[in-house]
């Protein structure tokens, strides 16, 4: 995967945006609760309007992979029934639903790590990759679940997606890469 710096926080950046409802965060007294996470978009008297924010994957220096929750086009998120908004925030993957995981996590090949009682990952192959089956004219990402299906003596390998192309092959409907 291609990484990109973030900026003012020492993170890189990877990956397409995806919606992020909710949150599971710890509260005050150590207890982990599902809280809504939305991106403040304009104020109209003391009331706001809201809409999901984006969560993308993000890559501290110590290649420890989590997700960076941002509102949309980098505006402030507010979570919960605080009367704070923040700009940013890097969480630990379990702290995602099951499907904004799953769909971040489509173009690595990665491993799960857990410390402290929280799931990172870490990938296993620093350059990006593509996946395809010599069996099928579709490629995919390596984190895709059709490229996992594919077996080891019928997978192809290509370092590019203009690689992919020229050969011939399609991008995957489920990842498209």
């Amino acid at each position: 995967m291609k990484w990109k710096p973030f900026g003012i926080s020492g993170l890189l950046v990877g990956g397409k945006p995806v919606s992020v409802k909710t949150l599971l965060l710890m509260d005050r007294l150590g207890v982990r609760r599902r809280y809504r996470v939305s991106t403040v978009r304009e104020f109209v008297g003391k009331n706001f309007t809201s809409i999901p924010a984006w969560g993308q994957l993000a890559k501290d220096k110590h290649n420890k992979i989590g997700a960076l929750i941002t509102g949309v086009h980098f505006s402030l998120i507010k979570i919960g029934q605080s009367k704070h908004f923040i700009p940013y925030l890097f969480v630990s993957l379990d702290a995602l639903s099951k499907r904004a995981r799953r769909k971040l996590l489509i173009p690595l090949d990665y491993e799960l790590l857990e410390e402290q009682d929280i799931i990172l990952a870490r990938e296993k192959r620093e350059e990006p990759y593509y996946v395809a089956s010599d069996k099928s004219g579709w490629f995919h990402y390596p984190g895709c679940k059709r490229a996992k299906k594919i077996s080891s003596k019928n997978k192809i390998i290509f370092q590019t997606r203009e690689e992919a192309l020229s050969a011939g092959y399609r991008p995957g409907k489920l990842c498209k890469p």
